[in-house]
């Protein structure tokens, strides 16, 4: 559950003393029992430290509800990522990307929210991330790495598979 809401980045394991975010729920773990506490009366959780050196320079996230902010944030909290392009449909959700420090920029293009990144997330419902893919490594480097949060996979590597030429890497 580390990262499970986009307000923060919790706990690393259950049994560290951590706090683990469960959505909007607090999970305190002391020796294998976990007591849910509100949310509203616990401090804050111990921010991660920076990496030493950004993995990537550059990652799109395409989709930035619960999921894929979630993941941006704890790509910038953790110093993983330089900047993080929120790729959405609507303004007032990349607005919110934003607010929540998700994202570092925004774009409502795909093609071109895509274009720079070293790795792509693709955070949207599962019927429509084979087309996603499909549309962002039409637009990305050759190499890009692209990934999918979706929960199932067979279908969307088998449509990968399909397409002849790709410049990116699934």
């Amino acid at each position: 559950p580390s990262c499970a809401i986009p307000r923060s980045c919790g706990g690393l394991h259950p049994y560290t003393n951590h706090y683990l975010f469960v959505y909007g729920s607090v999970y305190l773990a002391r020796g294998g029992s976990k007591r849910r506490r509100d949310a509203t009366t616990m401090r804050e959780p111990v921010v991660h430290q920076p990496a030493m050196k950004p993995l990537w320079r550059s990652v799109a996230v395409i989709g930035t509800g619960l999921i894929g902010s979630s993941i941006g944030r704890c790509l910038l909290s953790r110093g993983l990522a330089e900047r993080v392009i929120g790729v959405g449909r609507s303004e007032a959700t990349l607005r919110e990307a934003r607010s929540l420090a998700a994202v570092t920029e925004a774009a409502l293009d795909l093609s071109a929210g895509g274009a720079d990144a070293d790795l792509g997330v693709v955070a949207t419902g599962v019927a429509s991330i084979p087309a996603i893919l499909e549309e962002v490594d039409s637009a990305a480097r050759p190499g890009t790495l692209l990934t999918a949060a979706g929960s199932t996979k067979a279908r969307i590597a088998a449509a990968w598979c399909r397409r002849k030429r790709r410049r990116a890497r699934f």
